[in-house]
């Protein structure tokens, strides 16, 4: 009973999504991101095959319940939701926890991946302290000719590649640092196996805003 019901969240959210049908076919995923010494936030992810999007909606407590806080919209496409996972990690270690996502990316026929997405509430608004592909195929092109680039993470999303990743937090003090681990392959045409197959690890330190990049 400490927080407003789903009706009570549509009626903030108003518009559409107060229409009758619509309501109905609306799910609503709720969690808790603590804010240090401030009240928690209620983040709610709200999807309906009946939107064209799906919104990552905050819920701020004001003195008379909660209120209308920043939003994210991810389009539907091919019926997922834009984000496939969702959880909250206090990766900084100081009570102001994150957003952990992975979110789906299309940039043309065969060139395709899902993003590892890092964001924390600040100032009011979403800020991403991290991006990184977790898959990543590139078929819609080929090179020449094979070559690989270094450092080895600077291939990954080039023209004739599929990347392969996947990301364990390691602590260092208080902070919990992306180590990303994966493999890059090299495809040919005409080709099924890959030609060429590359390994491997980045840490990705904080800089003490950010984490830094993979790429």
């Amino acid at each position: 009973n400490q927080f407003p019901p789903d009706s009570e969240l549509l009626k903030l959210l108003g518009g559409t999504y107060l229409e009758d049908f619509t309501a109905a076919n609306i799910a609503i995923a709720r969690f808790l991101l603590r804010q240090g010494d401030r009240e928690p936030a209620l983040v709610c992810f709200v999807g309906s095959p009946k939107f064209p999007q799906a919104r990552l909606q905050v819920f701020l407590r004001s003195p008379r319940g909660f209120a209308f806080g920043p939003y994210l919209e991810f389009p539907f496409s091919e019926m997922q939701a834009g984000i496939t996972s969702l959880e909250v990690r206090d990766l900084l270690g100081d009570g102001n926890e994150c957003l952990v996502t992975r979110e789906g990316f299309n940039l043309g026929p065969e060139n395709h991946g899902v993003n590892m997405v890092i964001r924390k509430l600040e100032a009011g608004a979403f800020k991403v302290l991290w991006k990184a592909p977790v898959e990543f195929s590139n078929l819609a092109s080929f090179p020449p000719k094979v070559q690989t680039l270094a450092p080895p993470e600077k291939n990954i999303g080039l023209p004739g590649t599929v990347t392969k990743g996947e990301v364990e937090f390691r602590a260092r003090g208080r902070i919990s640092e992306p180590v990303w681990k994966g493999k890059v392959e090299f495809h040919a045409i005409g080709r099924d196996e890959p030609v060429d197959t590359l390994s491997l690890e980045k840490v990705c330190a904080w800089d003490g805003t950010k984490f830094t990049p993979l790429q």
